[in-house]
């Protein structure tokens, strides 16, 4: 019983997670402007593993005009990987809402769709192994 009220918890809580972030998606692609970003900086995360070298993820930081008010902003894209050599100075393709520099990410399908597919998938399956005990 205790297991499935945690299972449940998990599962409420992805699904939560991930139809807020594709609220936040849908917006971004539907009200967003299309423009470049250039790869200023990045951010690298270290996982120890205990008997395993380090692993070593990178989420590109991208500079961004924001042509409605001329103003440049940055972000950080959500989407971060072990296989993404980051360069800096490399031009990417960018969608943000204008005057909302939260909603920012990289116009990619995996930068823009991961999250929210992955947490809803995870939910999806956890509600499915409640179902199933």
């Amino acid at each position: 019983m205790i297991a499935k009220v945690i299972i449940g918890g998990f599962a409420a809580l992805a699904l939560l997670v991930g139809m807020l972030v594709l609220r936040g998606r849908i917006r971004l692609y539907t009200r967003g402007v299309r423009t470049t970003g250039k790869v200023v900086d990045g951010h690298t995360r270290t996982e120890p593993r205990p008997g395993a070298p380090p692993r070593r993820t990178h989420a590109p930081v991208i500079e961004v005009l924001d042509t409605s008010t001329n103003e440049r902003f940055t972000f950080r894209s959500s989407f971060a990987s072990s296989a993404t050599k980051i360069e800096i100075g490399q031009q990417v393709p960018v969608r943000y809402v204008p005057g909302d520099h939260d909603l920012a990410e990289i116009d990619r399908l995996a930068p823009m769709w991961f999250l929210p597919v992955g947490t809803l998938g995870f939910s999806g399956l956890m509600f499915w192994v409640l179902t199933r005990t």
